[in-house]
């Protein structure tokens, strides 16, 4: 999984790190697992 970032001219400028509450990261990780398992299934 990435991390968005700004990107220019000589390539990436800057991270952007994203604070996420309790909720939020348990959120991220099964939308994480369930895209991870279509891709897995389809064999991309």
């Amino acid at each position: 999984m990435g991390v968005p970032v700004t990107i220019g001219a000589s390539g990436v400028e800057k991270i952007h790190q994203i604070e996420l509450t309790a909720d939020e990261k348990a959120m991220f990780q099964k939308s994480f697992t369930s895209v991870k398992k279509t891709v897995d299934e389809i064999k991309l």
